[in-house]
């Protein structure tokens, strides 16, 4: 009687220790979204117009050093050659300046698309899991985890032993 009792128990707890698992490779799904295409544009136009106030820096530069080289040699005082050396220097060092803040821009606005278009596929895949009962989603691409019980989460406490 209690073998049967336990059979019955074990049989009617088993269906809910079951858990739904499916997985797709995020990459895939990201290149087919017209939300990527349009990122990758706008991140080529940014780029290709920072690329062009650059080159107009970089064009302003090479008159100075030309300026300079016509003149290295001439009956010019040596004052106003230092003060085209200096406004050469002060040059180089405001493209050196002006590409670095282009690289954070460009790394910045990356981010913010990036962002977008994960916020918005996490949704989809949230709400897809839930409508088709998924308990856990892989990313078949990474081997990383999507989805996921709350009960499983062990995000704190990893944080935990690694952020003191």
């Amino acid at each position: 009687m209690k073998l049967i009792a336990f059979l019955l128990l074990f049989s009617f707890s088993l269906p809910g220790m079951t858990q739904n698992f499916a997985h797709l490779n995020v990459d895939e799904v990201l290149y087919c979204m017209p939300e990527y295409d349009s990122a990758q544009l706008q991140m080529t136009r940014m780029r290709d117009e920072m690329q062009k106030v650059l080159q107009e820096k970089i064009l302003d530069y090479e008159k100075l050093t030309i300026k300079y080289q016509d003149i290295e040699h001439s009956d010019t005082t040596e004052e106003f050659k230092a003060m085209l050396i200096q406004n050469i220097k002060q040059e180089e060092m405001r493209i050196q300046e002006m590409q670095q803040y282009m690289e954070v821009q460009l790394i910045d606005e990356e981010k913010i698309l990036s962002e977008q278009i994960r916020v918005k596929l996490m949704m989809v895949i949230k709400a897809y899991a839930a409508d088709n009962l998924y308990d856990w989603v892989f990313d078949s691409g990474s081997a990383g985890v999507l989805i996921t019980p709350s009960s499983k989460d062990i995000t704190s406490n990893i944080k935990a032993l690694l952020c003191q």
